[in-house]
């Protein structure tokens, strides 16, 4: 843990091997690709996406 911490919002997008999904769907220890821009001084999530 680098200490960087990220937000997940309304508009953040997930998919789970390519289906869109809801937070709710990830699983603990999941590997994901995050993208997410800087707003307000934070590090808001624009997508996840969880692959196999």
């Amino acid at each position: 843990d680098n200490g960087s911490k990220l937000v997940v919002d309304d508009s953040t997008t997930i998919s789970i091997e390519g289906k869109e999904s809801k937070l709710e769907d990830l699983k603990q220890g999941a590997k994901v690709k995050a993208s997410y821009e800087e707003k307000d001084g934070k590090k808001v999530v624009t997508s996840i996406d969880v692959k196999k």
